[in-house]
């Protein structure tokens, strides 16, 4: 039933956005190898992003974009317990970008570039095992930027001793949550101030930017990236994170609405927290309003 609900939901908001089950053989090829049904999208489909659920669930298997008859845009695939298992990028059905996989326990596995690039390899535990690099570096990647906090508080009524502050047009709000021993900036659209004019949006970084934009500002590096937010991590070096178990020194989650960043959250100089403990906590304030 709640399927149904969303695919009426999606059909509304996105026309080009189509729902189906996974192995269901009129929109997938399912071969039947490991012990399990292995199935991919076919490339014939109608143009547009297919999100695909597990059978009798609500739990996303695969999300990908189709446009003219093949493979176009990003590629993911999850387990059955919602754990985030490949991304792969695609152009006219040819693999190129950045393709990670990862481990059950959410640890980055493997991260190459294509058609050729570096190569990392890392066992469930966040050691390295294998690297390789080019001689000449990829054109894909492109370093982490961090935000500034300070600079993104200056937009703010910092005047106000309470934990809700709002920007100094109303647009924006900013919720401060302190948590074993770290300060969570959460930032979003102001809910009482819908009408406003989008350009004053710009006094607020990342705000209704699309996936891409955000890519292209903030950089690949990220640590993971899903249908619904990106994860970027740094250690006090500046270092993109590659363990799980690190402790980040700063941490940036952009959550995603329809490929639209609608919030984001900031912790700066962690010294606590690992990045899989963070995620956590992010993902229960996301659901419980903390």
């Amino acid at each position: 039933m709640l399927l149904f609900f969303l695919i009426a939901y999606l059909n509304i908001v996105s026309g080009q956005t189509h729902i189906a089950v996974y192995e269901d053989e009129r929109y997938m090829k399912c071969t039947f190898k490991g012990g399990y049904n292995h199935c991919i999208v076919k490339h014939e489909l109608e143009d547009g992003k297919w999100m695909f659920f597990y059978p009798g669930t609500n739990n996303l298997a695969v999300v990908a974009h189709i446009k003219k008859k093949a493979w176009n845009g990003y590629y993911y695939t999850y387990r059955e317990n919602g754990s985030l298992s490949s991304i792969s990028r695609y152009q006219n059905d040819r693999s190129e970008g950045e393709y990670r996989s990862y481990w059950p326990n959410g640890q980055m596995h493997f991260k190459m570039y294509e058609p050729c690039g570096e190569l990392l390899v890392l066992d469930s535990l966040g050691k390295i095992i294998r690297q390789e690099k080019p001689p000449i570096d990829t054109p894909f990647r492109k370093p982490f930027v961090p935000l500034n906090l300070e600079d993104i508080l200056k937009s703010f009524d910092t005047q106000d001793s309470s934990m809700v502050l709002y920007s100094k047009d109303s647009i924006h709000k900013l919720t401060q949550y302190s948590i074993q021993n770290i300060s969570i900036y959460e930032i979003q659209n102001n809910e009482s101030a819908k009408n406003f004019n989008k350009c004053s949006q710009r006094a607020v970084p990342l705000i209704g930017f699309s996936r891409e934009n955000l890519l292209n500002n903030l950089g690949t590096d990220f640590y993971i990236m899903t249908e619904s937010f990106i994860d970027y991590s740094i250690d006090a070096n500046g270092s993109a994170i590659l363990d799980i178990n690190c402790k980040p020194n700063y941490f940036l989650r952009c959550c995603l609405e329809n490929d639209i960043v609608d919030k984001f959250y900031i912790i700066n100089k962690n010294k606590d927290l690992s990045f899989r403990a963070i995620s956590l906590l992010l993902s229960n304030i996301s659901k419980n309003n903390y």
